[in-house]
C-alpha cells in the first residue's frame, strides 16, 4: 500500500530528526520543521 509506504517513510524521517536533536546536530530541516509547527499551534 502506497499509505503505509508513506506512513513508514515519515516515521523514519521523524527517527532521523530525533536523532539529530539529541545529538545536538540541528540543521536547517529540523530548525525549519519546528518553528512550522510553532507557527500551527
Amino acid at each position: 500500500k502506497i499509505q503505509d509506504f508513506a506512513y513508514m517513510r515519515m516515521l523514519k524521517e521523524l527517527q532521523e530528526l530525533n536523532y539529530e536533536v539529541e545529538n545536538g546536530h540541528e540543521n536547517d530541516k529540523v530548525s525549519n520543521m519546528k518553528s512550522s509547527k510553532i507557527m500551527e499551534s
